[in-house]
């Protein structure tokens, strides 16, 4: 037996049989063997991913995907709340406690970049 550089494979000759060497067999379970295990893994990769297609499509038809999840509304309300909170809270101070807008705006903004800083810098 030989072994073709050009091609990667092996070259049996009618001597090798004759001498009682089943290099056919090793080299046949060998590959069979490789294939087998190849094939398995693909067909593990293809079940996971059509399990995750399969969940997908359900969270899409129960509505648990994009704004309209439970999450992504929780979220919207909180934002709309506290909004409105701000909103109102700001005109009760300058209006009823005659603060200073300045003074106002200065201090929410401090806060807001706090608050930025330390939501960027626990990253």
């Amino acid at each position: 037996m030989t072994y073709d550089q050009s091609h990667g494979t092996f070259n049996l000759h009618a001597n090798d049989f004759s001498s009682g060497h089943n290099y056919t067999a090793a080299i046949m379970d060998k590959s069979t063997s490789n294939l087998q295990h190849l094939a398995n893994g693909y067909k593990e990769v293809a079940r996971v991913e059509e399990t995750s297609k399969e969940r997908a499509m359900e969270s899409a038809v129960k509505g648990n995907i994009g704004l309209t999840s439970q999450r992504a509304m929780t979220f919207i309300f909180l934002w709309y709340f506290f909004s409105a909170v701000t909103l109102f809270s700001n005109k009760y101070i300058l209006s009823n406690m005659h603060g200073d807008p300045v003074l106002l705006s200065k201090i929410s903004m401090f806060i807001r970049s706090s608050c930025e800083f330390c939501m960027v810098s626990s990253y």
